[in-house]
C-alpha cells in the first residue's frame, strides 16, 4: 500500500487502500478575484469635485463666503470640474499600480516580474500566452516555499494543475502481507514518489492580451510543464516519477 497526499476537500479514494493524507491549501494569495476597489479606486468627477472644494481657503474670492456650501452651477466650480476631469483618470491609475505589488494582482507589470525572477523560463515553451507567463511568475514567486507534499500540491493547484502525490511503501517482512496490495520492490522505493495528474490548466483567449491568429480561443499546455518545474524543486535524495495515465 501507499500513502496518498490530497489538497483538502478533494474527493479520492485510494486505489489500493492506502493511507490518505489531507492538505489544507492557504486561499490568502488568491484574491484575483476579490473586490480590493474602494471609492477612491474611480471616482466620479462630482465626487472630486466635493473634495477639492473642501481644500479651498473660505471667502468670496473663493465663492464660499462665510463658509457657505459652493455653488455647483458656478464658474469656478465649473473651473473645478475641469481639472476634476484630469484627476479622474490618474486616481485610476494610481489604484492599478497598487496592484501591481504582489503576484495574484498583475495586470499591467508583468515585464517587470519577469525580469526579476529571470523569466521567460523554457519549461513553459517559447511561445508563450499572456496566461502562461503569468503562471510562470506564480512559480517563480512561490516555489522556494516548497518542502512538504501540501507544498506541492498548493503550487501545482496554483499552476492550474490537480494533482494527487503517492508515497509507495516498501514491503517489510513481519508487517506486509502477501497476496494483499502489498507489493515487493528494491529499496529505491523507499526515495521514489509519484505525482498523478487528474486535471491540467487550460487558456483561453483574452481581449487586449491575446492576438488574433496567434492564440487558440482554448489550449492545453503540455504535461511535459508540470515535470519540467517539479524536478528541480525535488528534494535531491528523492526519486520523482509522474503519472499522466489518470
Amino acid at each position: 500500500m501507499s500513502t496518498w497526499h490530497i489538497l483538502t476537500g478533494a474527493s479520492f479514494e485510494a486505489p489500493d487502500g492506502g493511507l490518505v493524507a489531507e492538505w489544507p491549501c492557504p486561499s490568502d494569495l488568491d484574491v484575483r478575484a476579490l473586490d480590493t476597489s474602494d471609492a477612491e479606486s474611480d471616482p466620479g468627477e462630482d465626487d472630486l469635485v466635493t473634495q477639492i472644494v473642501a481644500l479651498l481657503p473660505q471667502g468670496a474670492a473663493w465663492g464660499s463666503p462665510d463658509g457657505e456650501a459652493h455653488d455647483q452651477s458656478s464658474e469656478m466650480a465649473t473651473f473645478w470640474r475641469g481639472l476634476a476631469k484630469v484627476l479622474k483618470p490618474l486616481y485610476a491609475h494610481g489604484f492599478t499600480t497598487a496592484l501591481e505589488s504582489t503576484v495574484s494582482t498583475i495586470s499591467n507589470s508583468l515585464e517587470d516580474w519577469e525580469q526579476e525572477f529571470g523569466l521567460p523560463d523554457p519549461c513553459f515553451g517559447s511561445d508563450q500566452s499572456f496566461e502562461t507567463r503569468l503562471r510562470a511568475v506564480v512559480w517563480k514567486d512561490l516555489s522556494p516555499a516548497t518542502i512538504t507534499p501540501g507544498d506541492y500540491l498548493c503550487l501545482a493547484s496554483r499552476l492550474g494543475y490537480d494533482i494527487r502525490i503517492e508515497e509507495p511503501e516498501v514491503f517489510e517482512a513481519g508487517l506486509s502481507e502477501c497476496g494483499l496490495d502489498h507489493e515487493t520492490a528494491t529499496t529505491n522505493l523507499e526515495v521514489e514518489w509519484v505525482i498523478h495528474l487528474v486535471t491540467g490548466p487550460t487558456e483561453y483567449f483574452h481581449a487586449g492580451t491575446s492576438e488574433a491568429s496567434d492564440t487558440r480561443l482554448l489550449d492545453y499546455p503540455e504535461n511535459t510543464e508540470l515535470a519540467c518545474i517539479f524536478r528541480p524543486l525535488r528534494p535531491a535524495w528523492s526519486l520523482l516519477h509522474f503519472n499522466y495515465t489518470e
